[in-house]
């Protein structure tokens, strides 16, 4: 559930592909760090609650990571690691959509058609006035917001409607008939 729900995200929220879904094809680096994000912090509860604090005010971010890297904890390696595959494939799917920015006429073309999330909060910015727009910085933090909450919720949702469905045979027998009757009517989904 959770490959699908990044899946779903990823196309709502981000107008991203993570994975074709195929069977026996490999997890998406960031399905793999998102999985191991929540376990790896919940081992440093006492770290995080105690001295995180103290840690932010250590200097700027390239100092605080060179102190990590010089910690010889592996727990706080593979933490490190997991966060840096999150960010740096969030960075790439914004750079991504920013590298159309050179081409003005194509870039605004598909941010206009976007329906994803990220485009519209694109589209928006790029209209708001100089004081309200917002830094690339913050689009980034709203993207790996939006994605790590959304993924979670999404596969829990799905679980339970799956669990649902599997315990009450009419309903479930119901909505096989309504999704024939709208195939019939309107041929199969497509995305896109």
């Amino acid at each position: 559930m959770t490959r699908t729900a990044l899946e779903l995200v990823g196309q709502a929220d981000l107008g991203y592909s993570f994975d074709d879904l195929t069977e026996g094809v490999a997890l998406h680096p960031y399905s793999k760090s998102a999985k191991q994000l929540v376990p790896l912090s919940f081992s440093m509860l006492l770290l995080r609650m105690y001295l995180s604090s103290v840690v932010v005010k250590l200097g700027p971010l390239k100092f605080r990571q060179f102190l990590v890297n010089m910690i010889p904890w592996k727990t706080m390696h593979r933490l490190r690691d997991v966060v840096d595959v999150l960010h740096n494939t969030s960075v790439e799917i914004f750079e991504s959509k920013m590298a159309l920015e050179e081409d003005d006429e194509v870039f605004k073309a598909q941010l206009s058609q976007g329906k994803d999330i990220l485009s519209i909060l694109m589209r928006d910015d790029m209209a708001a006035s100089k004081e309200d727009k917002l830094a690339d910085k913050e689009l980034l933090g709203q993207m790996s917001t939006l994605t790590f909450a959304a993924m979670d919720t999404t596969s829990g949702a799905l679980l339970r409607m799956l669990d649902l469905l599997s315990k009450n045979q009419g309903v479930q027998d119901k909505l096989r008939n309504e999704i024939r009757e709208a195939r019939q009517q309107n041929g199969d989904l497509h995305t896109g």
